[in-house]
């Protein structure tokens, strides 16, 4: 949704450029992603990296590894067009977006204890991606806008998070207590 959201009012409000794409196909991209990706960033990596960190300032050190691990695909996957001269740009604003995704999927897997969820959540995150994002008439600068105003989105979502749970990103005491005598 808020992929969707972020382009429709970019359209309204800046150019019908931003008009969200259609590429129903592009759900299939999530699937493997999503699946796959999740048994070790959120089943291995998340759990040993918050052995030493708080569950966000781990959160926050895998979606920086894991933005950098799509670096080899940046101009391919879910990219409208190569970045040219906008691809630093375009890498720092899906960076600091797909850093907020981490955050918000282990929120998720901290307050249910289910990959399975969170294999959910990065299967429709990048799903979206695909389907609606990247209009491929916006061009390379407009798309690392894009990314960018998407990136600001997810991270208010993480802040109202934050500002709820605090760093232990824990909905109770109860789910604090089950986790931490993982």
């Amino acid at each position: 949704m808020l992929v969707l959201g972020v382009l429709l009012i970019l359209q309204l409000c800046v150019s019908k450029a931003f008009a969200p794409n259609l590429f129903p196909v592009g759900v299939v991209f999530g699937i493997p992603a999503g699946y796959l990706e999740e048994i070790g960033w959120t089943g291995f990596a998340f759990d040993e990296l918050r052995k030493r960190r708080t569950p966000f300032a781990a959160a926050i050190v895998l979606g920086m590894f894991w933005a950098a691990w799509h670096l080899p695909v940046i101009d391919f996957l879910g990219a409208a067009h190569p970045h040219g001269h906008y691809w630093l740009a375009f890498f720092i604003a899906f960076g600091v977006a797909m850093t907020a995704v981490r955050v918000l999927m282990s929120w998720l897997y901290l307050n249910t204890d289910s990959i399975a969820a969170v294999q959910m959540l990065h299967m429709s995150s990048t799903g979206a991606l695909v389907v609606f994002g990247a209009p491929p008439g916006i061009g390379a600068a407009r798309e690392a806008i894009w990314y960018g105003l998407y990136a600001i989105v997810l991270w208010v979502v993480v802040a109202a998070i934050v500002r709820a749970h605090g760093a232990r990103l824990y909905r109770t005491a109860a789910v604090a207590g089950a986790m931490r005598s993982m």
